[in-house]
């Protein structure tokens, strides 16, 4: 091949190259909790006098005429006087032809203010509305696949049980109650229920709570598992039942099966069920499993547990609980909302933090292609 053919081949590689490790970044400091916890902006620690564990709480809710609770016991948080700034995330400057895809957080050119960041829940042409707290596109429930469900997911509790051989342990959902007074005894301070659209961040809001019937757990175990374990949930007024059992050992239940070594998930969400693990993964449908809403119960109207059963050994079950997003308008519009066509080149953006967050919901409307600085990394 003739060098000057080589030259312009050479030279034209290294522009490509170039030019893909050159797509523009910056640095954008959080200014607002509307997409806590997992973009914080300026906060306050709060130390509960009970248990010392330290938490975060927004500055801008942050109310001395509130009691702050602490979420692990229920004991009441001493709210720190100094302020945390925001965190500072990576925004890479979105390209002329770059995609923007649905749950993508992205910065953005607010009129008339600082640049904000949201998440896109809605694209161009689709048309928008919120029922029962769950997202519905051109009316048709929108069903998140589970590597989505944990782009929203927001953090329920962690804990770790133990599980000794012939025993069952469970976790049941619990949240402070809603007073606090010195001298209450303090297995009386956490009151078991439903998993609500409740934000530990948001201490200082009083708002009304929803149950919240999708969501998942994590599951670690301290050792490899060696036979199996049954674990069950509930949710939706249903008992999602599932057989876990060591890599290559026989199935022995009617109930649906998943191999493990050290790691599963089981969640619920938008009328399908997540079996997830280590080795492999399933989804399967809702209504598959015992409907406990024939004998009298109604979705919500019970805890929220998930209980784990074993033969053997197990050890330590490391526990993180996660929940689904609910989606409403406002706190007196929650079950219905229709917010009509996304125009051209526009999108439907929220914050993950919905009690506090201004988005398309309200007088910001869908924010235009043009408006975009970049996606948060």
């Amino acid at each position: 091949m003739p060098r000057g053919v080589v030259l312009v081949l050479g030279f034209a590689w290294m522009g490509m190259l170039l030019a893909c490790r050159q797509q523009p970044e910056s640095l954008y400091r959080v200014s607002s909790s509307s997409m806590a916890p997992g973009l914080q902006g300026p906060t306050r620690r709060a130390v509960c006098m009970a248990c010392s564990r330290v938490t975060l709480v927004a500055a801008e809710t942050a109310n001395a005429q509130f009691t702050t609770r602490c979420f692990l016991c229920g004991g009441h948080s001493e709210l720190q006087s100094e302020t945390l700034p925001g965190q500072s995330v990576s925004v890479t400057t979105l390209a002329k032809d770059q995609a923007i895809r649905r749950l993508d957080r992205i910065v953005f050119r607010s009129p008339g203010g600082p640049d904000q960041v949201k998440r896109v829940w809605a694209l161009p042409g689709e048309r928008v509305s919120f029922r029962q707290g769950e997202l519905w596109i051109n009316g048709a429930r929108y069903q998140k696949g589970l590597a989505e469900f944990r782009q929203v997911a927001l953090p329920v509790a962690a804990t770790t049980l133990h599980l000794s051989a012939n025993s069952t342990v469970a976790w049941q959902a619990a949240r402070p109650t809603r007073n606090w007074e010195p001298g209450v005894p303090a297995e009386q301070w956490l009151k078991p229920g439903p998993i609500v659209d409740d934000f530990e961040f948001n201490q200082g809001v009083p708002r009304s709570l929803h149950p919240v019937d999708d969501f998942l757990i994590d599951v670690e175990l301290s050792n490899a598992l060696e036979e199996s374990l049954d674990l069950e949930l509930y949710a939706h007024g249903r008992v999602i039942a599932v057989h876990i059992h060591a890599v290559g050992q026989a199935r022995e239940t009617n109930k649906p099966d998943l191999p493990c070594h050290r790691r599963f998930s089981l969640g619920v969400c938008d009328e399908r069920v997540f079996l997830d693990s280590d080795q492999t993964s399933q989804v399967l449908p809702l209504e598959d499993f015992t409907d406990l809403t024939r004998e009298g119960a109604q979705p919500g109207d019970k805890t929220h547990w998930a209980r784990f059963t074993a033969a053997s050994q197990i050890g330590d079950v490391n526990l993180h609980v996660w929940r689904d997003q609910y989606l409403l308008q406002s706190d007196q519009q929650w079950q219905y909302a229709d917010f009509g066509q996304v125009p051209t080149d526009s999108f439907f953006v929220l914050g993950d933090n919905l009690p506090v967050s201004i988005d398309s919901r309200h007088e910001l409307g869908p924010v235009h292609r043009s408006q975009i600085v970049g996606k948060v990394q």
